[in-house]
This record gives C-alpha cells, structure tokens and sequence, in this order.
C-alpha cells in the first residue's frame, strides 16, 4: 500500500464476504470481505462505530442483533418523521391516481409512533421486479408529499447536543426528492419500475425521466432475456 495513505473504509466486517467458501489456505483475506483484506492482509486496525448520528434506537437496536457491537448507540434516539398534516385512513384522497393502489392501511406503515415497520405479502413468482411493490413506494411517496415536515422532531443538534426544534413546515417538491426521503432496490429492474410509477404522480414530471427509465430497462433487458428464455439477445 502507499506509505502515509489515510485509509477510511466504512462498514461492517462481515459484509460481502466470498461466495465461494473453497479458499485455499493462506489466502483468505484475499477473497474475503473488503474489512478483513485490509486488515488481516495490511495491518489496517478497525476502529469500532461508538455512536450513530442518523439512526434511531430502535434500529440501532436492529442493528445489534445483526451483529453489531453493543457498545454502538444512537446520538438522537427518539427521533421521528413529522406528519404535519393527517393522514387519510378511510378512504383515497382527493387526486388519487385511478392506477395506483389505494388501502387504509397505508397510514399505519407511516405512524411516527411506529417508526421501524416491516410488512409482508405473498408475492407468487419471484423476479427481480414487482409491480406490488413499486405501488408501495410510489403509494407512500405520494402520501408523505405535501405532509412531511423538513425537519426530524428530536434530532439532537452536532456540537451542543440540544434537541432542534422542528419547524413544522413542509418539504419543497425538490428537497422531498433530494433528501426527504430514502428509496432503496435491490435490482435496477425494480429501479425502473418504481421510477415508472412515480410519472403517474399529480404535479411531479422531472426532466429526462422517460430516458432514463427507458435507459434502465435497456440496460437490464438482455440479463433478464437470458434469465427467462435460457438463450442470449441477438
């Protein structure tokens, strides 16, 4: 390695590691996680997280089970989002997209109260998209713009510690997307999908976006090709 280097790799030590567990001997960190090659093969010595300064404690809890020390904690524990505006929990509001899927039971998925939810379903075949699931997210996307407030009700400030009062205003249109909220795929099948369903959302049309979908799915179809009909495209 180049002498002086400072070297941050963040993450867990157990994350990625082979998939091939045959490892001749003596070269185990050279096929192991990124962690484990820089420290067992360069002496990098870990420095263990101590305080997380984004998540929860319910997650950080989650996060132990996981594996994660239980010396980690959270800066600012009882943080929540902030629905400045009821939610509707009886039926679709006024401008529900007719195409979208609509449930009552979308409001408890976004209960402050509840903030750590997972739900399941049963989905039939597996693929790597699922139009369910784009629904979903373009469901509570919508649900959550217009009512969620900039700023998170007991997030602690950096330097003095103090809770941030929340302002109780609501996002832009542009820092909702940017920074209001987090949409995490597995596939860039799936990616394109939920980026399809966004375009049937009220007053939200962000340049170029046909492109990039029509990119996307480009770019994935001869993976999915040979996946389903065994043979390569031509």
């Amino acid at each position: 390695m180049v002498q002086h280097l400072d070297l941050r790799c963040v993450g867990i030590r157990s994350s990625y590691g082979p998939m091939d567990q045959n490892i001749p001997a003596g070269l185990e960190a050279m096929v192991g996680s990124v962690y484990s090659f820089f420290e067992q093969l360069h002496q990098v010595q870990p420095a263990i997280l101590e305080e997380n300064d984004r998540s929860i404690r319910a997650i950080v809890e989650l996060a132990h089970e996981a594996g994660y020390d239980r010396s980690l904690t959270s800066y600012s524990p009882d943080m929540r989002t902030d629905i400045i505006t009821p939610l509707p929990t009886i039926q679709a509001p006024a401008g529900w997209p007719q195409a979208l899927f609509w449930t009552p039971e979308w409001a408890s998925l976004l209960d402050p109260n509840a903030p750590v939810t997972c739900f399941v379903y049963p989905e039939g075949r597996s693929s790597q998209w699922n139009y369910f699931e784009a629904d979903s997210v373009a469901a509570l996307a919508l649900l959550l713009y217009g009512r969620l407030g900039n700023h998170l009700p007991n997030e602690r400030d950096p330097a003095s510690g103090a809770v941030i009062a929340a302002s109780h205003s609501p996002y832009t249109m542009e820092d909702f997307w940017r920074s209001g909220i987090g949409i995490v795929t597995p596939h860039r099948a799936q990616q394109a999908l939920n980026e399809s369903r966004f375009l049937i959302l009220p007053d939200w049309r962000p340049p170029n976006w046909a492109s990039r979908i029509l990119a996307l799915c480009h770019k994935r179809l001869p993976t999915d090709w040979r996946a389903f009909l065994a043979t390569p495209l031509s």
